[in-house]
């Protein structure tokens, strides 16, 4: 069970209808991992083909999908 729990409701601008109910932890999960991935881009070399990702937990498959999508890295095998 989280230690933290939270929703965010969107409504709409005009008229305050209720449009979407979104989970606050999947919700966070992503936009962390996106904003960790926007800054690589601006920041790694635009030749780096390896990612280590080392902790992290429960952000680690979000952080290595949202880098992913911004540089490519290449396959690791076991």
């Amino acid at each position: 069970m989280p230690s933290v729990h939270g929703i965010y409701a969107l409504f709409d601008g005009r008229n305050g209808a209720p449009q979407a109910i979104v989970d606050g932890i999947a919700l966070t999960l992503r936009k962390t991992a996106g904003d960790s991935a926007t800054g690589a881009s601006f920041l790694a070399r635009q030749d780096a083909r390896t990612m280590v990702m080392v902790g992290a937990g429960a952000m680690a498959p979000h952080l290595i999908m949202a880098h992913s999508e911004i540089q490519p890295f290449h396959q690791a095998t076991s």
